[in-house]
């Protein structure tokens, strides 16, 4: 009894239909990892999106504002914001002093704020200095990523998605 067991597991894992999907608009199967075109064929999609996900920018950055205290004065303050390369503010520098938080631009700007919190109290900063990149940075993380996404208008809804040519999901709400 035990080795008809084992075997039906052997022959269940080893079988490529057991990791297959329906298409979702007929009874043809198809696999993670197949090309678009392959999908394509077997399975008609009702419609089609494409959009290009651009890679993260991990590099340490410095911005640089100059801020006026009061309008009638010609004079301005020197504001450096440094941030690590989660994009979380490290270092504030207020006329070369180094503080904790400031309200220099108006709303209250303190250590690990993201780039957006500065941004919106702030606005675009008057210079940004970039770090350096990592090294050897491989050619796939700074390319964009392709996604391409099938949507078929079945009950429930499916959408088949693929990144750089190749199934990677299936997914419904």
């Amino acid at each position: 009894m035990s080795k008809y067991f084992y075997f039906f597991l052997i022959v269940l894992f080893y079988c490529p239909t057991v990791f297959a999907m329906f298409c979702p608009s007929n009874l043809n199967f198809i696999n993670l990892g197949d090309s678009i075109e392959d999908v394509e064929k077997v399975c008609k999609p009702d419609a089609r999106k494409i959009r290009k996900v651009e890679p993260v920018d991990t590099t340490p950055q410095e911005w640089t504002y100059y801020v006026k205290q009061d309008p009638k004065n010609t004079t301005s303050m020197s504001l450096v914001v440094f941030f690590d390369k989660e994009h979380k503010v490290m270092n504030i520098s207020v006329n070369g002093a180094g503080v904790s938080m400031t309200k220099l631009c108006g709303s209250v700007i303190t250590s690990g704020d993201s780039m957006e919190t500065v941004k919106a109290a702030c606005h675009e900063p008057t210079f940004i200095k970039k770090g350096q990149p990592a090294e050897n940075p491989s050619a796939e993380s700074e390319k964009a990523t392709e996604i391409i996404e099938f949507k078929y208008n079945t009950t429930p809804s499916v959408t088949l998605t693929f990144e750089q040519g190749k199934l990677t999901s299936r997914s419904s709400p």
